[in-house]
């Protein structure tokens, strides 16, 4: 006959911390939008700005559409030509996409929120011509200089192939960029200097640069190291990361990522045609890509 089982106080401390966890997990998650849209296999839209700091101002010089179809673990990214023609009443000065977030940056004090969420709305607009239902982009999440050498940092380097020269010399910018062809383990500075080339096809050569080297950062993101490393750059991360996501809606979509396959990854540019140096989008085309979004 055995007696009864005594736990020990350190066996009740775990099960009383696993069951605060678990609880603090699901009001994390009851709060969260993004939660809940994961959960309900809805899409969830976000604007990806990677932000300059040049002439003593901030620009938008990339910017992506980003659509996670949770449903089907599907990514769909939209690059933006940062050189996109607009127009917007009441705006004559305005003629690119990218001037939009420079200005309201100007404007409201240096506030990223701001300038973030003016670019963002007018994208929505921009992208919802002649569509069936208007675009949603609830989210966006915009990371300057610093942060994105600490991304990279912290994955441990990013693997490219260079397939042609790569040389531009900016000494009033401080901007250097060599590369021979070659395969490349880049850390954060080298990384910039990659997305930042521009090259004898301007902005759309860099768009395509910048799209191959997405493949290789979600590659990054699936391996161990980075786990291992994120905590010691979070800092850094941080003060170069602007985003209207919580650390915990991060944390989610971050997990999501390290599921995603290599087949369910789709790259695609703003259709349009070059207009001197400016880039006309096609507003049927568009439609047709941002419908499939809906």
């Amino acid at each position: 006959m055995t007696g009864p089982v005594h736990r020990s106080p350190f066996d009740l401390s775990v099960a009383v911390l696993c069951a605060l966890f678990c609880l603090f997990t699901l009001f994390l998650n009851w709060q969260s939008p993004i939660a809940r849209a994961l959960q309900q296999g809805q899409r969830v839209n976000g604007l990806l700005i990677g932000s300059d700091y040049e002439d003593y101002t901030r620009h938008s010089d990339t910017m992506m559409l980003v659509s996670f179809d949770s449903l089907n673990r599907f990514l769909d990214v939209m690059s933006i030509p940062r050189d996109t023609m607009i127009s917007i009443p009441g705006s004559p000065h305005i003629r690119r996409i990218n001037e939009v977030f420079t200005y309201e940056f100007r404007h409201s004090g240096r506030n990223f929120t701001i300038a973030s969420l003016a670019l963002k709305s007018q994208v929505e607009t921009m992208l919802s011509s002649g569509t069936v239902h208007p675009l949603q982009i609830p989210y966006f999440f915009t990371v300057d200089y610093s942060g994105f050498r600490s991304l990279i940092d912290a994955m441990g380097g990013v693997y490219v192939r260079v397939i042609e020269p790569m040389n531009y010399d900016d000494n009033w910018g401080h901007l250097h960029i060599h590369f021979q062809p070659g395969t490349y383990l880049l850390d954060g500075k080298s990384a910039l200097e990659y997305v930042r080339f521009r090259g004898g096809s301007a902005d759309q050569g860099r768009v395509r640069r910048q799209q191959l080297f997405v493949k290789e950062v979600l590659k990054r993101i699936k391996t161990p190291v980075f786990l291992w490393r994120l905590p010691r750059y979070a800092k850094f991360l941080l003060n170069g990361f602007h985003s209207n996501v919580t650390i915990w809606d991060m944390f989610l979509l971050l997990s999501e990522g390290r599921h995603l396959r290599w087949r369910d990854l789709r790259l695609i540019t703003l259709p349009g045609v070059t207009r001197g140096n400016l880039w006309e989008m096609n507003t049927e085309e568009t439609a047709q890509v941002v419908n499939r979004l809906q």
